[in-house]
């Protein structure tokens, strides 16, 4: 895992984006907001497997708990 996140921080790096790995354990929800509202970062980008609002249990999924509680702008990549 390490490695893939490594590679992804170069390959951003090369577009002039700085990027930070941070790896850590815990619920990645609550851990995303926290780590992003402890580094003062300006924006969270993050996947989402496209459940939509409606399927069931989506609510509870990891990308809407973390727009509602995220100290910063999300750019949600579907």
């Amino acid at each position: 895992m390490a490695q893939l996140l490594q590679g992804a921080q170069a390959l951003v790096a090369e577009q002039g984006i700085e990027a930070e790995v941070i790896e850590k354990e815990g619920k990645p929800r609550f851990i995303i907001c926290d780590v992003a509202d402890e580094t003062n970062v300006e924006l969270i980008v993050m996947g989402s497997r496209g459940l939509g609002l409606t399927a069931e249990g989506s609510s509870e999924s990891v990308t809407n708990l973390v727009i509602n509680l995220a100290p910063c702008p999300i750019l949600i990549i579907p």
